[in-house]
């Protein structure tokens, strides 16, 4: 009797232990990725840019890069600012002293404050872009630095 005992001892922890060695026919792995949305412009000025000919006319000169990047699902928009409404003006002359100018990227029409001079429909997209500037010459102006300042801006949709 001990010893049928002892083997339906055993027995019975061979089963237990047979049960719980069983494998199952399929196993899972979740993976994910996470990518923030980015919005990103910067300009890259020409050295010509901060030494402009004020004498002699300029049509189209490259002066700057415009490059801008955005991966918003519902798109971006780059919106162009000047402070002097696209006029150089010489802040040390006594009198009014200005000259008009337009800028513009190759292809596209000239710039206007707050214009919206490019935009994405969602699609991630990274782009550069030449900035073009164009102005009459004129040797009758007054000596000083002749100055405006623009403001790209890219916002998401």
């Amino acid at each position: 009797m001990k010893k049928m005992f002892g083997l339906g001892t055993v027995l019975m922890i061979v089963g237990i232990a047979g049960v719980s060695a069983q494998a199952t026919d399929s196993a899972t792995l979740s993976l994910q990725g996470i990518v923030p949305e980015m919005t990103e412009i910067t300009v890259t000025a020409e050295s010509i840019a901060s030494d402009l000919d004020m004498f002699v006319s300029q049509t189209d000169l490259p002066v700057g890069t415009l490059a801008f990047f955005s991966n918003d699902p519902d798109g971006y928009e780059v919106i162009v600012e000047s402070d002097n409404n696209f006029v150089l003006k010489n802040a040390a002359a006594t009198k009014a002293n200005t000259v008009a100018y337009t800028i513009k990227f190759a292809g596209s029409g000239n710039f206007t404050n707050g214009l919206k001079i490019a935009e994405g429909d969602g699609t991630p997209s990274k782009e550069t872009r030449s900035l073009l500037v164009s102005y009459t010459g004129n040797e009758l102006l007054a000596a000083g630095a002749f100055n405006d300042v623009l403001t790209f801006t890219i916002t998401a949709n």
